[in-house]
């Protein structure tokens, strides 16, 4: 189930065209069958995807729901690849909306060793300079600051080039029915409410949290270290935290772009070339619904 959350009913025409084309492209298909879901009454964003789990657990047919914003485009060959990955949570990356001139800055002026040029030799220049110059929604499993950032780790990267990590952002995110399914189960009693429009029960799943920074108790309330966890980050920590889960996954091969306006795209092509030390190695940039290559460890 493609489900979006588009309050007021706006969507982009990049969006849109992402759509049709994803229905042209499986129309003839055995493995991939769509239905299509919207909330455009909800201004809440954490209530309206409350909403469409609501709507996607009530049709037992169904067995993957796929979170897409409004506001991205897609290949539709990803759907396909998010499906057979093996896991239970699987995001598309896209940056977010904004540029950041000082990273794009040092890109340009920082010296180009033969290992660098050798490491990047599948992207072009213009690519890897876009890729600099964005901020990603999402965290990695060895990050232990969500405010410093700048961490250095180890990336763990499977066979098919999909990568675990400890937050991902939800607008283009693949959720399988097993992991609803587990998060019912598992959180029920405390997150479950009766929808005051419908008197159905849905589950605050995207509600955001509130976090003490690791080490710290929250101390003087003029000094407190506690912070506001977004809607998407609070459901990955919330699935990360049931037993069974196998992780929260991101694409390495195929991306999404952020769609601004019909003129300004950011686009998430090589985005993993934004971490990699030297701008090199990850598991690739290639096209939407490509093939991964050889899972590894990828050193950030």
């Amino acid at each position: 189930m493609l489900a979006t959350p588009c309050y007021g009913g706006h969507i982009t025409d990049a969006f849109h065209l992402s759509v049709i084309r994803a229905y042209e492209h499986y129309a003839a298909s055995d493995a991939v069958s769509l239905v299509s879901a919207t909330v455009p009454g909800i201004a809440d964003l954490p209530k309206a995807r409350g909403a469409l789990v609501a709507q996607f657990l009530r049709d037992p047919s169904l067995t993957h729901l796929l979170f897409v914003d409004a506001d991205v485009a897609f290949a539709p060959e990803l759907i396909q690849r998010f499906a057979e990955s093996n896991h239970d949570v699987v995001a598309g990356m896209y940056p977010k909306k904004g540029i950041d001139w000082g990273r794009l800055a040092s890109r340009l002026s920082e010296p180009r060793g033969d290992a660098d040029a050798a490491a990047n030799a599948a992207v072009d220049e213009t690519t890897l300079l876009r890729a600099a110059s964005h901020d990603y929604p999402l965290e990695f499993e060895h990050e232990t600051d969500p405010i410093a950032g700048g961490e250095v780790g180890t990336l763990h990267i499977d066979d098919d080039g999909f990568a675990r990590v400890g937050r991902a952002p939800t607008g283009f995110t693949m959720v399988s029915r097993r992991a609803l399914r587990m998060m019912v189960e598992a959180y029920g009693e405390r997150l479950a409410y009766l929808d005051p429009g419908t008197g159905a029960t849905h589950y605050a799943f995207f509600h955001p949290l509130f976090k003490e920074n690791d080490g710290e108790d929250g101390g003087d309330e003029a000094k407190t270290t506690r912070h506001f966890v977004s809607e998407d980050f609070s459901f990955c920590d919330r699935w990360r935290n049931v037993t069974g889960n196998d992780g929260v996954w991101v694409d390495t091969v195929g991306w999404v772009d952020h769609v601004v306006s019909p003129g300004v795209i950011f686009s998430g092509e090589a985005w993993l070339r934004r971490f990699t030390l030297g701008g090199g190695g990850g598991g690739g940039g290639g096209g939407g619904g490509g093939s991964g290559g050889g899972g590894g460890r990828e050193e950030l």
